[in-house]
């Protein structure tokens, strides 16, 4: 019954800040240059093919995508 009783304090504290608000994590793919598709295309071509670098350049190079 006391859980109950002090749950809407908690709910209030929350919505003000005061009561260790949960903060937004920073977007992990924020300062990428390519689309996370294509980092996934490219990462899953080198491991599951076991291409080089240089093939998985050359892939992406003949969609259309340049990469050094």
């Amino acid at each position: 019954m006391w859980a109950l009783s002090r749950l809407p304090a908690l709910a209030v504290g929350l919505e003000t800040g005061e009561i260790g608000a949960m903060k937004r994590l920073p977007d992990p793919r924020n300062r990428h240059r390519f689309p996370a598709k294509i980092i996934s295309h490219a990462i899953w071509l080198y491991h599951v093919f076991d291409f080089s670098l240089q093939d998985v350049e050359l892939l992406l190079c003949q969609r259309g995508i340049v990469v050094a």
